[in-house]
């Protein structure tokens, strides 16, 4: 299949990239993913032919989707500004009468879909250092400063703000990192403890639904965001592959490797449980790291999830199971499915359930083929946690 074909940017064009897109999220990583667990089986992998067969299959597979992305996004946002053709170095593409051509002369070199140096009108709507599909803020929000189960236990213990270094024992870097993972994780605000606090004291730091809403909140926060929106399931990541990937949302030259180190640091503790990832080897090349969907969630994180997508979302309650699925759409709300790597089968387990358990806060449907989920709009995610 061309990328650089104009039938891109027609209806018919942009479905076969949509379908094509699908299979290789839905079935071709599964078999790419299977082939690395089978050569991985097989021992030392130092000098085994197939993995890195199987690897560079990955790699190949994983710029593939993300160019046909790429694809999607460039002609959702296309208004004919015609900065592709300015750029494109072989004078091959041209615009007649709005719509874009492309001569027969295209050698598919690939760069007009590079959206975020190739497109002025998606790179205007990029947040300050190309982040492209980005919570608000710098992805490399606790530079050396990695949150871990320290930051936590110190939290647990004083059972009170830090208003300053001297009551926590940290340095002011170490400080002002520490303060902004509590209010990523929705622990605190500038001035107070949130409701999440209490539930954290009550249950520990070793408790997975706490993780749960924890992860919840984190996934709107750029650094945890970025990997919830850009590593997928069931899909093992060199730490090589993803300090690669992030070179391409920010550029400064220590960030893609403070932020990946901080990967590999956060999936030690209990969130790697709850859909982040986990750290599956480590070797003097760095570490392997894969997400895995969270095996038991509780239904009530979902909920808490489900709330807080739809005040994202602009305080929408009423959607559809597929809309929760579709991770392609630009949105602020993340869907609870994206967090926690769950499935239409899963989520309608977990929807039903609800629906049964609190109607004072959902309602949902599942017939001749349509989905309906209504949240009661008098309710917030904050009365989800008197749940807990």
């Amino acid at each position: 299949m061309s990328n650089n074909h104009p039938i891109y940017l027609t209806e018919e064009g942009l479905h076969k990239v949509k379908e094509e897109l699908e299979y290789l999220i839905t079935v071709r990583r599964r078999e790419v993913a299977q082939m690395i667990a089978e050569a991985k089986a097989e021992g030392d992998i130092s000098e085994n032919a197939g993995y890195d067969e199987a690897k560079t299959a990955q790699g190949f597979l994983e710029g593939k989707i993300r160019e046909l992305e790429n694809v999607l996004k460039k002609a959702h946002c296309c208004v004919a500004c015609r900065y592709c053709e300015a750029n494109c170095p072989h004078g091959n593409i041209s615009f007649v009468d709005g719509m874009v051509s492309i001569s027969d002369n295209c050698i598919k070199c690939g760069l007009c879909n590079k959206i975020d140096n190739g497109c002025l009108v998606y790179n205007s709507l990029l947040l300050p250092k190309g982040n492209g599909k980005m919570r608000k803020g710098s992805i490399d929000e606790y530079a050396t400063h990695h949150p871990s189960a320290g930051w936590l236990n110190a939290f647990i213990e004083s059972k009170e703000m830090f208003s300053t270094t001297n009551n926590c024992g940290y340095n002011k870097p170490a400080f002002s990192m520490y303060n902004k993972f509590l209010r990523d994780a929705g622990l605190i605000t500038s001035k107070s403890l949130e409701p999440l606090a209490n539930i954290l004291f009550e249950r520990g730091i070793d408790d997975e639904v706490v993780w749960g809403l924890m992860f919840a909140n984190l996934a709107y926060a750029p650094q945890i965001g970025w990997l919830v929106d850009n590593i997928q399931f069931n899909t093992t990541y060199t730490q090589a592959e993803i300090k690669s990937t992030l070179e391409s949302y920010i550029t400064t030259a220590t960030g893609p490797r403070n932020i990946t180190r901080s990967y590999g640091n956060i999936a030690k503790l209990p969130i790697s449980a709850v859909g982040f990832g986990n750290v599956i080897s480590e070797s003097k090349n760095g570490f392997e790291f894969i997400r895995t969907p969270w095996q038991n969630p509780d239904p009530r994180v979902i909920l808490y999830s489900l709330y807080k997508f739809a005040e994202e979302c602009g305080d929408y309650y009423q959607f559809t199971l597929s809309r929760l699925l579709n991770h392609e759409i630009d949105s602020d709300g993340v869907s609870p499915t994206q967090i926690f790597g769950l499935d239409r089968e899963k989520m309608e387990q977990l929807l039903n359930g609800l629906s049964i358990n609190y109607p004072n806060f959902i309602n949902v449907s599942f017939t001749h083929d349509l989905d309906n989920i209504t949240l009661r709009s008098e309710k917030t995610s904050k009365d989800v946690l008197s749940l807990f």
